[in-house]
């Protein structure tokens, strides 16, 4: 018996021990912590500079609203910037982040989580954790502040809800989910704001702002325990209270159109040479279809390869009018509770046929090009998945480059699905079979219901009314697309009078004064300089530690050098030389820059523009020949000039409908007028006619010089 106690009492030291040490994970230096009261905190240490990063989040966000909280949670956001224990008011706010060594206060609502973070120097963790926790859990929240508050953020919705691109968005969601669209979006509604009083927003808070839906991400220049302990006395005494687990976990209709449904939207922004038709289907909600996940990122993989199945089949298919593969996309995102499959195209001539062109997408989708994938078996064979399973690991490398990339990557997959799948991710989608996409396919997408959308120029589309109507497209406008003014998602007066739970946030942690730390920077010696035999310096930062370079090729012309009437050559040319060269067709350059990760990018300022790519330390001598050859080699070929040329026109025209854009540009050329800065960073109505080859190879000799 003895022996047996002694056991146990040993096995209980044990699991103390690790409970106060935390579990290490898979990832290198990052350790997770589950705190006695259901808070979550995963660490990452991280010493090459002497910065922590702090993220507050939470699993709540748009998908745990009801019709009677809808736009809370932006609500008491706003709240939290008025004040909290540590900081009477917005003011002080402001001085104790400045006091922090903290440029801002980041926060934002998402779909499924809720996060507030900023980024101190190491040695000001303490009051750092201590400020989120004053403002997130104890905000100085009245009865006035909140009248005061939601009056002005009722003006906010009425503009949000005014603008064409939430109207879109919003008949999308009411199509979609039916049952409940406020959990999609994150602004509310006008009816539920004026209710919120502040005995609601308590019982909101108590709700959602709990330990068990919470983790902390911190990472940087820490000692993992020392954070561990440091949080476990900061956030002492916080506990869920009244909330019941798992309330939020309710399905949306996995089903929701009982046919496939069109529409069309007349958009004021949309160019009269290129209409979008967007093809959406419900797709797997991690709450309840998480396994199928793996093959729905597995289809993405595929479709975003520009050579592979999906963009060669559209492309190929000359009746719908896709001009290139850049102009296609497929897409899930993973959601707890509100997934979807979405094919985008951009397709040309939208005054001829466009309709018909929809269904015919629709089709070609359905029943040629998502078969096709499922039943190749080549796709799913060793080299295709090696290939997949090298992205995922490529991936990995440059979100690890600093805490704040991989630790906001996290918190997406923590709050989405778990971190037991991000951990376990990896492995799992190298074993995504042919069968596991066969019976994707046939569940979500093959004679499946969708919603097809047009949005169109609303010249265009007057001129073509009655084909679309025959067609059998319902006209989108703010009538029929707000889902905030329909009277099935008012909030119920009786769940309103029933909300009354309260939480326990635990005591103000006043934290001790910081000691700071002296950190000694690096001299500029670090940088070596180099020549080339044809005089050109080449400058060389080597750090040791990172996994990602960044190679730049820079010229001293820039925007300063142009007048009004050449505004944006610069960017023209630079945008042309990332896209082009002599000796590398479109196609390997596009197969080049998917395979390594490393799409070539430019950089245009006053006094310089420069091409650059950021590329893994692995692969720099793969793509470093393609940089150099479209910075020396640019093709001027008709097909590379006019499609940018295209891209221009159609964004101008699309920025001459919004008078915003009308104003500000008028503003600007006031402010500016006769100063070297006058000329623009792109084309203007002005300029386009001067963006013609002749004066881009003439810039690119400059440029050369």
């Amino acid at each position: 018996m003895r022996k047996a106690l002694k056991l146990i009492y040993i096995s209980s030291l044990f699991f103390l021990a690790s409970f106060a040490y935390g579990q290490k994970t898979s990832v290198e230096n990052l350790n997770q912590y589950h705190l006695e009261n259901g808070l979550t905190l995963f660490t990452l240490e991280n010493h090459n500079v002497p910065l922590v990063y702090i993220d507050f989040a939470f699993k709540s966000g748009s998908s745990a609203q009801e019709a009677e909280t809808s736009g809370f949670f932006q609500l008491y956001e706003y709240l939290t910037l008025f004040g909290n224990p540590l900081c009477p008011d917005y003011n002080s706010i402001q001085e104790y982040l400045e006091n922090l060594g903290a440029t801002s206060l980041s926060t934002d609502i998402k779909s499924d989580y809720v996060y507030y973070n900023l980024t101190v120097p190491s040695y000001e963790s303490e009051r750092a954790l201590a400020f989120l926790k004053a403002t997130v859990l104890h905000p100085s929240i009245t009865e006035e502040k909140v009248d005061l508050v939601k009056n002005l953020y009722i003006q906010n919705i009425k503009e949000y809800t005014s603008q064409q691109s939430t109207i879109y968005k919003s008949y999308q969601a009411s199509k979609l989910f039916p049952s409940a669209p406020y959990k999609t979006d994150e602004v509310g509604s006008i009816q539920a704001i004026e209710e919120a009083n502040l005995d609601l927003l308590l019982d909101f808070q108590s709700k959602n702002f709990i330990p068990s839906k919470a983790a902390l991400f911190i990472g940087g220049d820490i000692d993992s325990k020392e954070i561990y302990q440091l949080v476990k006395r900061i956030f002492s005494g916080w506990e869920d209270g009244d909330a019941k687990k798992d309330s939020d976990k309710i399905q949306q209709n996995p089903s929701p159109l009982g046919k496939t449904e069109k529409a069309v939207y007349p958009f004021a922004e949309a160019s009269r040479q290129i209409a979008q038709i967007k093809i959406q289907f419900r797709g797997p909600d991690t709450d309840f279809n998480l396994n199928d996940t793996y093959a729905a990122d597995y289809l993405c993989f595929l479709m975003r390869d520009p050579d592979g199945p999906f963009k060669k089949a559209l492309v190929s298919n000359k009746k719908l009018g896709i001009p290139d593969i850049s102009y296609i996309s497929g897409n899930y995102t993973t959601k707890r509770s509100d997934g979807l499959i979405e094919f985008t195209a951009y397709v040309s001539a939208p005054e001829n046929l466009l309709p018909q062109r929809a269904d015919l997408l629709l089709n070609y989708i359905q029943n040629d090009v998502m078969p096709a994938i499922a039943n190749t078996a080549d796709l799913y064979k060793k080299n295709s998945v090696k290939e997949i399973a090298q992205n995922l690991k490529d991936t990995d490398l440059l979100l690890a480059e600093t805490p704040e990339s991989f630790l906001s990557n996290l918190r997406f997959w923590w709050a989405s699905t778990g971190s037991d799948y991000y951990f376990s991710y990896n492995k799992k989608m190298a074993s995504v079979k042919q069968e596991d996409m066969k019976n994707f396919i046939e569940k979500y997408i093959s004679g499946k219901n969708a919603l097809v959308s047009i949005i169109v120029n609303p010249e265009v589309y007057q001129k073509h009314k009655t084909e679309y109507l025959a067609a059998g497209y319902e006209e989108i406008s703010e009538s029929n697309g707000l889902w905030q003014n329909k009277a099935a998602y008012k909030p119920d007066a009786d769940k309103i009078a029933s909300m009354k739970g309260k939480g326990k946030k635990g005591k103000i942690y006043t934290p001790s004064k910081a000691v700071k730390k002296e950190f000694t920077s690096k001299e500029s010696s670090d940088i070596k300089k180099y020549t080339l035999k044809n005089g050109i310096p080449v400058y060389v930062k080597n750090e040791e530690a990172a996994a990602v370079d960044s190679i730049y090729i820079a010229s001293k012309v820039g925007i300063s050098n142009l007048t009004d009437e050449t505004s944006g050559l610069t960017s023209a040319l630079f945008t042309l030389m990332g896209r082009s060269s002599k000796n590398y067709s479109k196609k390997e350059r596009q197969k080049l820059s998917y395979k390594y990760m490393a799409p070539i990018k430019y950089r245009s300022e006053n006094e310089g523009a420069a091409l650059y790519v950021t590329v893994l330390d692995s692969y720099w001598k793969n793509i470093l020949p393609l940089l150099t050859d479209s910075f020396i080699n640019p093709a001027f070929t008709d097909d590379a000039y006019d499609s940018m040329i295209k891209e221009y026109t159609i964004a101008l025209e699309s920025w001459e409908n919004t008078p915003d854009n009308k104003l500000n540009i008028r503003a600007y050329k006031e402010i500016y007028k006769d100063h070297p800065y006058l000329p623009l960073n792109t084309p203007s109505p002005l300029s386009i006619c001067n963006i013609t080859k002749e004066n881009l190879q003439a810039l690119h000799k400059k440029v050369l010089n």
